[in-house]
């Protein structure tokens, strides 16, 4: 199992990685590290950068590191780098979103036309959803109800309301099962 690194152990280490002097196992934990940590990997370009210009120093016979040549490859090398992340910045990238216009009121229509295309959803919904007096789903609520202040019960001639018993047979004859029945 490769053990976590954390970034301080991982820096501590980058120089030795940069020149292959790590024991295979730290090695295999620190690449693991580099694969999800862009500021560490970063450091390891940086130094390999910085090796290179190094080296080519050294590999031109005459060179010195005071002698203008050596600083100007160093130099070149260093603005290069700054370049390349220069252009890769997220100022850059915001920028170039909105270097072709062409490609912007397009996307400004189409936003447009989903907010109002959910608006007029939400409308329609609301509207359907709402119950007007005297429409059939109104109707049928009411006289799901009766007995209620919409829907109240009259009493006719035909019909008998219920009355106490004054006479004939008592509760108290029934048993308790029946009781609760009647």
């Amino acid at each position: 199992m490769i053990s976590y690194l954390g970034c301080e152990a991982a820096r501590e280490m980058l120089q030795a990685f940069v020149d292959r002097e790590l024991p295979m196992v730290d090695q295999v934990g620190l690449e693991s590290h580099l694969r999800w940590c862009e500021t560490c990997s970063a450091r390891v370009e940086d130094l390999r950068t910085i090796g290179t210009g190094i080296r080519l120093c050294a590999a031109v016979p005459g060179l010195h590191a005071e002698d203008p040549r050596a600083l100007a490859v160093i130099q070149s090398e260093v603005l290069t780098r700054i370049r390349a992340e220069r252009d890769q910045s997220l100022s850059v990238w915001c920028r170039d979103l909105f270097a072709d216009m062409r490609f912007l009121w397009p996307a400004i229509g189409a936003t447009a036309a989903v907010a109002m295309c959910l608006f007029a959803m939400t409308s329609v919904n609301r509207v359907a959803r709402a119950e007007h007096p005297y429409s059939m789903a109104d109707r049928i609520s009411t006289l799901a109800n009766p007995g209620s202040d919409r829907n109240p019960l009259q009493l006719d001639s035909r019909m008998l309301a219920p009355r106490p018993l004054d006479h004939g047979l008592s509760l108290d004859l029934l048993p308790a099962e029946e009781v609760v029945f009647a």
